[in-house]
């Protein structure tokens, strides 16, 4: 099972918009989805939907652990493409201090496992299970990192993101030793907020891939680009923005081409069918 957990040390790196464009684009190519908002912010809920404000959701699940396929299929909101569905955070992530509360708790990343196993086992059957979290890599945060097969990590092409970056690698070599085998497989590293021609950027770049072997990089760099606060305004994945998609859009298809690969999901639908042009 395929359940990939997008994660980062630090905030502003723009995991929510790689989640819900990534998690699109997938399901545009013929990838069944399901996009796990695992944030209590809930960003992706805003960049989605107004249902999720107000639904049930991760959350409410993970603290009332009544999880099973039927469950968690109930709670499942529907997009616009059939192929991609989505669990919001829910009314317990509003609470206060939520964080800290499922800290506590001695089984939390058992419970996280059977959500992502049981959306899994849904009616939709999903090639993939993505998973937007909150900031950091301590506490909740790095209980979700466990609780995954794969890692996504988006890094800021910013000085701050290469100050933060033995953060990340710390935390992974933690997973490593306390699991073993068992520790989440890393599908790529991504870098945002990428600032073409501009010479600080360009040198946050280099460094990046002199400090991390060069497979673990995606060829998809998402840059800046003031079009995510205006797909983030309207709600909708950027590639919904225009009528003709912009070439940012389209950096989503190319990284979902690329993820696919990486996760060697099989080819979708029918290999032989094919739609004639014509009669």
């Amino acid at each position: 099972m395929n359940h990939l957990i997008v994660a980062s040390q630090n905030g502003g790196t723009g995991r929510t918009t790689l989640s819900v464009n990534l998690s699109y684009a997938l399901a545009s190519r013929g990838r069944r989805v399901v996009l796990i908002d695992a944030d209590p912010l809930g960003g992706a809920g805003f960049s989605l939907s107004t249902k999720a404000s107000t639904a049930q959701g991760f959350y409410d699940l993970a603290l009332d652990r009544d999880i099973d396929r039927v469950r968690v299929e109930s709670l499942l909101l529907g997009t616009r493409l059939p192929e991609f569905k989505f669990l919001p955070a829910g009314h317990a992530a509003q609470q206060p201090a939520i964080m800290d509360r499922l800290d506590q708790e001695p089984d939390l990343q058992d419970r996280f496992r059977a959500i992502f196993t049981a959306a899994s086992d849904t009616s939709l059957g999903p090639d993939v299970v993505i998973v937007d979290t909150p900031a950091g890599v301590r506490g909740l945060p790095y209980r979700l990192m466990r609780s995954g097969s794969h890692l996504l990590l988006p890094q800021l092409a910013h000085p701050l993101g290469l100050r933060t970056l033995p953060v990340m690698l710390r935390a992974l070599a933690q997973l490593r030793t306390g699991q073993g085998k068992e520790a989440p497989m890393i599908a790529g590293v991504v870098l945002t907020m990428v600032e073409p021609g501009v010479p600080v950027s360009l040198e946050v770049q280099r460094e990046f891939r002199e400090l991390l072997p060069g497979h673990m990089f995606f060829d998809a760099q998402i840059p800046r680009d003031r079009e995510f606060l205006q797909a983030s305004q309207a709600g909708v994945p950027i590639a919904l923005l225009q009528r003709h998609p912009s070439a940012t859009a389209f950096i989503f298809d190319q990284l979902a081409a690329e993820l696919e690969s990486r996760l060697a999901l099989n080819n979708p639908g029918h290999e032989n069918e094919f739609t004639r042009l014509m009669d």
